[in-house]
């Protein structure tokens, strides 16, 4: 496992003021309604751990991992809809 830092690790968003596509990743095992993910731009960038609410969830319909459209706000992302799977 490499010790270098991810591309954007520690860097402000400074990308579209529109959306982009992240990948939210749940942890394994899912356990309990409030649930910590993983969500981050493709390369690992801008990887945050946030709390999903169960919209997300119920759009993940019991997979570990999806696509959405995003945007970032005060370091969080802001999660929208859930587009098709990613070559990443």
């Amino acid at each position: 496992m490499s010790n270098r830092a991810k591309p954007g690790a520690g860097k402000k968003w400074d990308g579209p003021a529109g959306t982009v596509i992240v990948k939210v990743q749940l942890p394994l095992p899912l356990t309990g309604t409030g649930v910590d993910a993983l969500v981050y731009a493709e390369g690992h960038c801008f990887l945050t751990k946030q709390n999903i609410d169960t919209t997300i969830l119920r759009a993940l319909a019991g997979e570990s991992k999806g696509y959405f459209e995003a945007s970032m706000t005060a370091g969080l992302w802001s999660i929208g809809k859930r587009v098709e799977e990613q070559p990443w």
